[in-house]
């Protein structure tokens, strides 16, 4: 008899341990299922927007022909255009801040670029006449461009955006927004992007809009200014806002861009990954029934391992009596 209660013990405990390992199972697959898309997969689209930064050396460019797809687009300030022949993959744009020198420079250009970007902010590198006629220089700008069979991007400041995105919208292709001195503040980055996204889209609803982050380092100290995890959380906090992902980066913080950018486009496996395949996000009312229907199979898992259990112990209890 005892030999015969240790046994009936073990078998007890053994059909315990069984049990509570369904019903753990059962709760872990009712909320992975049930799981909003978005906590299982980067935010809609993330991965996929195009990507910009600037090559001023050798070793950026070579960065950008090893990641960059089709629609991505090294951009070259004009001092920069020597670079041109170094980048074989994705899309060339040169940037000018006057468009003065644009003018002078553009026609030599043409043929190995696909964009051109005006760069107009409140600094002595636009001149004061193009700064004060913003809206009239971007219009003649974007006609020039355009006549040549190339794209045009404008790129303002933060206080011209704000004083003229509504009235430049209409004539350009693309707009960047400088939104790298927000980006410490996911909140408020995002609230100015959706601000100015309106804004343009309001005058021009087939604008694109890229929203940019900065990853650069002082040069006196070495030290970053935008770390790779902080600008990665400005950009998801718009990514089903924006059209494009700008940065600005120097050749000195190029571990922070692609630190940045393997956020952004490289996820290592989650729990949600061990657990089940992830799943795209769907409309709401098919997201309610999946989460509904996922719920009722854990509750009838979990509600079969308790009838098993039951059933188990009744049968143990005869056992016992019977012995």
């Amino acid at each position: 008899m005892p030999e015969l209660q240790r046994t009936d013990d073990r078998f007890l405990g053994f059909s315990v341990v069984a049990i509570a390992t369904l019903i753990t199972m059962s709760l872990l697959y009712g909320i992975a299922s049930s799981w909003p898309a978005a906590a299982m997969t980067p935010q809609a689209g993330l991965s996929e927007l195009p990507l910009t930064f600037p090559v001023q050396s050798p070793e950026v460019a070579a960065y950008f022909n090893q990641i960059a797809r089709p629609q991505d687009i090294a951009s070259f300030p004009a001092p920069f255009v020597s670079l041109l022949p170094q980048v074989t993959a994705g899309q060339r744009m040169v940037v000018f801040v006057s468009w003065a020198d644009a003018e002078r420079d553009l026609e030599a250009l043409t043929g190995q670029i696909d964009l051109v970007m005006y760069n107009p902010e409140h600094w002595e590198n636009t001149p004061a006449s193009e700064q004060q006629n913003l809206t009239a220089t971007v219009q003649q700008a974007a006609e020039h461009v355009h006549a040549r069979g190339l794209r045009f991007m404008f790129a303002p400041d933060r206080r011209f955006a704000q004083e003229h995105l509504g009235q430049v919208a209409p004539y350009v292709d693309a707009i960047l927004l400088q939104g790298q001195r927000l980006q410490d503040d996911p909140q408020t980055f995002a609230s100015w992007i959706r601000d100015m996204s309106n804004i343009a889209r309001a005058s021009n609803p087939e604008v694109q809009i890229y929203a940019q982050v900065g990853a650069t380092r002082s040069a006196s100290s070495g030290q970053a200014r935008g770390a790779a995890s902080e600008m990665s959380a400005a950009i998801q906090s718009v990514s089903n806002d924006v059209d494009g992902i700008a940065v600005w980066s120097m050749p000195r913080s190029l571990n922070v861009l692609q630190e940045f950018v393997t956020l952004i486009r490289e996820r290592p496996p989650t729990v949600f990954d061990i657990i089940g395949p992830t799943r795209q996000a769907q409309p709401p009312q098919v997201e309610q029934d999946a989460q509904a229907g996922a719920w009722l199979k854990g509750v009838a898992l979990i509600v079969g391992g308790v009838v098993i259990g039951l059933l188990l112990g009744v049968g143990l209890a005869r056992r016992r009596r019977s012995g």
